[in-house]
């Protein structure tokens, strides 16, 4: 018996309209994930830094083509093909140009996923391209257009060149042993409050080429350190690194101040200013506090806006010089109960921009924050991403880093 002779003619019009919703989904999930992206990064970046273009100008392009392409498909219109174009030429370049530039991070299982992604759209576009009957060649130029843009997308997501800054004259004493480990914390008291204090440069997560540190696989940072005590109140730390490190996350000391009362910090740039340590949420919620040196020698503490996160609001600031000692006073309700003096956080910092936390905030910070009652925390870092959005890493140059600190109970 033979089969109607329409059947083949639905079957046809049942697959075309198959590839219009298929298509028309992925062009809504394209539309989700791009919204998603522009409601999460950084902002405040210069027009002429490829932060702007990486983060809004080319989202925004595959946006608008993403949000065409949706409603063409709704209406089954043949100039669909030509938006969608966009989306497997965009995802191409950033598969090709990850690749390219990042090859250590993209030889993960997330990796693997974004190829078999890219293959299934590259595929079933080809077919649904060949059933529209338009025209090819505006469809191609759309699709290589993008995949350039897509390229280079992935190279505006590199870190830049390391900015911290190598002392010049300092060399290691003949008598330091340098260590691939170091762990000890320094521990002192002043009546019933007590401070632990972790001096070493220690890198918590670091990238190998430069990428994002959620893509990177575990790696050991080439670091070796030596301890120098000048006294039981003064000690030099030394930490060399092999080579250039990338890293989200760093310390260039640690703090954590145990006391009775409200719990406020002061900065030798504006020590008439008192700050509050309180507790933030991550990533969003109560707003973090943190401090820096700006790239025009201005020192600044802020409050951000939710979480760790901008817009940033002024709460002190004041001229800073690179060579200012840097001292930080401790205080319990009004005593002060311990001053930490820095040589060389100020010489060593980065100043350039952060690529995580935008509003012309730099790399270098130092954040402050209440643990829980009676407990705050302080992280120094010359360079790092922890304040904003992202896991961006940023670099320390190779080469020698000296921590001079000195504790003293002020009177």
């Amino acid at each position: 018996m033979n089969p109607p002779k329409n059947s083949a003619g639905f079957g046809k019009r049942a697959f075309r309209l198959l590839q219009w919703v298929h298509w028309f989904l992925i062009a809504a999930i394209a539309i989700v994930v791009l919204g998603f992206w522009l409601w999460t990064v950084p902002r405040g970046f210069p027009w002429f830094d490829p932060r702007a273009s990486g983060n809004l100008v080319v989202p925004l392009l595959a946006l608008f083509g993403s949000v065409i392409a949706c409603l063409a498909c709704f209406r089954r219109h043949p100039m669909a093909v030509h938006f969608i174009a966009i989306l497997p030429g965009l995802t191409a370049g950033l598969l090709v140009g990850c690749l390219a530039f990042y090859p250590t991070s993209m030889r993960t299982f997330v990796g693997l996923i974004l190829a078999g992604g890219l293959a299934y759209l590259l595929l079933s576009f080809t077919i649904f391209w060949g059933s529209t009957g338009t025209s090819k060649a505006r469809g191609m130029g759309i699709l290589c257009l993008f995949f350039l843009i897509g390229i280079a997308w992935a190279r505006t997501q590199r870190a830049p060149d390391p900015s911290t800054k190598l002392l010049n004259d300092i060399a290691l004493p003949v008598d330091a042993t340098m260590k691939p480990e170091h762990s000890e914390m320094l521990q002192f008291t002043n009546r019933r409050s007590h401070l632990f204090v972790q001096p070493f440069l220690r890198f918590i997560s670091l990238s190998p080429d430069r990428f994002w540190t959620v893509f990177a696989p575990r790696q050991l940072p080439s670091t070796s350190y030596a301890l120098e005590r000048r006294s039981d109140h003064e000690v030099i730390v030394w930490s060399e690194l092999a080579t250039d490190q990338f890293s989200h996350l760093n310390t260039f000391t640690e703090l954590q101040f145990k006391a009775t009362g409200t719990i406020s910090i002061s900065f030798s740039p504006c020590p008439e200013q008192r700050i509050e340590v309180q507790p933030f949420d991550y990533p969003y919620g109560e707003p973090a506090r943190f401090a820096y040196l700006g790239a025009d020698e201005r020192f600044f503490v802020v409050e951000a806006k939710t979480g760790e996160k901008g817009p940033f609001t002024e709460l002190a600031s004041a001229p800073c010089a690179r060579d200012h000692k840097l001292k930080i006073t401790l205080y319990a309700d009004e005593q002060a109960m311990f001053e930490l003096t820095f040589e060389d956080f100020f010489a060593q910092c980065s100043t350039d921009l952060s690529p995580t936390a935008g509003w012309g905030v730099p790399q270098n910070s130092i954040e402050f924050s209440l643990i829980f009652d009676g407990m705050a925390a302080v992280h120094m870092s010359l360079a790092s991403t922890s304040v904003g959005r992202g896991f961006d890493s940023v670099g320390h140059h190779q080469g020698l880093y000296r921590n001079r600190l000195s504790i003293s109970h002020p009177e």
